[in-house]
Parts: C-alpha cells; structure tokens; sequence
C-alpha cells in the first residue's frame, strides 16, 4: 500500500505523486502495489491479504506513525 506523500520539511517536488510511486513500483514487477490516499484505510484493505505470520512495515513521515499503532491495536 502506498499513502500520501507527506512533504517533511521540504517543499513537494513537482510531479512526484503516489500514483508515480505504484506506477514505478508496478512498472518493476510488482503486481501487487496498491494506492491508499488515506492511511486510515489501509488496515480495511490489508484486512484480506495480511495472513499469520506475515510482516507489515511502516515507512513514513507525519503521522503515519499511527498506522502502525492502529495495526497493534486491531491485532491484540
């Protein structure tokens, strides 16, 4: 799942999108790369693809962080 692109501390490049981002990522073999513009959504849609034993990282800036916190709480 690719989010948002959240400029840190810098100004946005232009043209450098999360649809740029899958597109690369699709273009480079990986078929299974999805956009999620909202982070929030992303446990709904992992929902059915995320087995036992399978590992979820988190990569970001902002408040992604808190994907990672939702991600926990929905396993306990």
């Amino acid at each position: 799942m690719v989010t948002d692109i959240y400029a840190s501390r810098e100004q946005p490049e232009p043209g450098v999108t999360s649809d740029l981002v899958v597109e690369a990522a699709r273009r480079s073999g990986h078929r299974h790369v999805r956009l999620c513009a909202d982070w929030r959504q992303v446990p709904e849609l992992l929902a059915a693809e995320v087995q036992e034993g399978d590992v979820i990282l988190t990569l970001g800036a902002g408040d992604i962080y808190r994907l990672a916190e939702l991600l926990v709480e929905e396993a306990a």
